[in-house]
């Protein structure tokens, strides 16, 4: 029986500053006339997995950014609100002194 470890990594680059390391390893034993199917067997797998990691987390962003996306929808709607209402405010009072001179 031998052991054989095999890992795999990624790096994924949210942003130029900003990164997050993913990296599954796997030791498992077994006969040495089977060690290079399973050396092969075992890489696929750990890549595997950091590949559905990587997946879930871009799927995570994706709701963080569409969420933040809408809060700042709806801040710029408030703040276009509040705008056009100072807008009539502010036409009202300028009519008013028109119609008084």
């Amino acid at each position: 029986m031998i052991k054989i470890t095999r890992s795999f990594a990624y790096k994924f680059f949210e942003s130029q500053y900003n990164s997050r390391d993913f990296y599954c390893e796997q030791t498992v034993e077994c006969e040495e006339k089977d060690a290079d199917k399973i050396s092969q067997t075992v890489h696929e797998w750990c890549k595997n997995q950091v590949i559905r990691d990587i997946n879930n987390y871009k799927q995570e962003l994706l709701k963080v950014t569409t969420s933040k996306s809408r809060k700042i929808e709806q801040v710029d709607r408030g703040r276009m609100a509040a705008e056009d209402g100072a807008n009539d405010v502010f036409e009202d009072v300028l009519r008013e002194e028109i119609e008084n001179k």
